[in-house]
Order: C-alpha cells, then structure tokens, then sequence
C-alpha cells in the first residue's frame, strides 16, 4: 500500500529519505519488533536494552531490529 506523505520542509525530506536507506540496508530475514506507544528517547542504550529484556522477553544483543516511538 503505497501513501502520501507531505514534508514542511526539504530537509524534513531528506531526513525520512535518510531513515528509509538506513532501514533498507538491513537483512530481509531479519526480525523486527516495534515498542507500541511513547518511549522517552532521551534514555540511555542500557534502558532500551531493559525494555527489550523487560517487555520483549528477548536478548538486547540478538540480531533484531528494534524500533521505539517518540513524541513526533
């Protein structure tokens, strides 16, 4: 499903651009898990490797893409 996402700005652009290469570079057989709601972004690495310990019930250092969401 293909959709249309408007930018405010060239850079905000080029910033979702940036993310999406950044993501495509991963393997295609590689899991990934997504933290529903907001996590505070400001945390350090050891509190995302909780998280995923915590909620996920899986290895922080196992090869799976784990996304969390801020505010924006």
């Amino acid at each position: 499903m293909n959709r249309i996402i408007k930018f405010r700005t060239k850079r905000n652009a080029y910033n979702h651009i940036e993310q999406l290469m950044i993501l495509n570079e991963f393997e295609r057989n590689i899991d990934v898990y997504l933290a529903v709601g907001f996590t505070d972004m400001k945390k350090s690495i050891e509190v995302f490797a909780s998280i995923v310990q915590q909620y996920f019930k899986l290895d922080s250092m196992s090869e799976a893409l784990f996304l969390f969401c801020g505010k924006k």
